[in-house]
């Protein structure tokens, strides 16, 4: 692979994974389309609706909390290998932070 093209492919951990979402972290060398960021969480989910109700909450607990509540970057359907129709969903990912899903089993029932 060539140096250009190592560039352009992320780096990708899966946080979560199961019979109906795959959610995954990525991170780019360079933006891969303007203006976006180059740590980028992607939620992949069978119920394609679910999302965009998912992302309207999010926006409007954004408006409360703007500092705490990332921004949904973008939120739409794609079609798999299978052909079946997927929900998707581009948020930010904050550099030093944890997902949730990664800390979960290690929380304290009072939390």
């Amino acid at each position: 692979m060539d140096a250009n093209r190592n560039r352009l492919v992320p780096d990708e951990h899966v946080i979560c994974n199961s019979s109906g979402v795959c959610t995954f972290h990525l991170t780019f060398d360079v933006e891969p389309h303007p203006g976006l960021p180059t740590d980028l969480i992607i939620r992949l989910e069978i119920a394609k609706d679910k999302l965009k109700a998912v992302a309207r909450m999010q926006g409007l607990a954004r408006r409360q909390a703007p500092n705490i509540v990332l921004e949904t970057l973008e939120v739409g359907t794609v079609d798999d290998a299978q052909g079946r129709q997927l929900g998707y969903s581009i948020t930010p990912f904050l550099a030093g932070t944890v997902c949730l899903e990664d800390i979960w089993n290690e929380m304290e029932k009072s939390n």
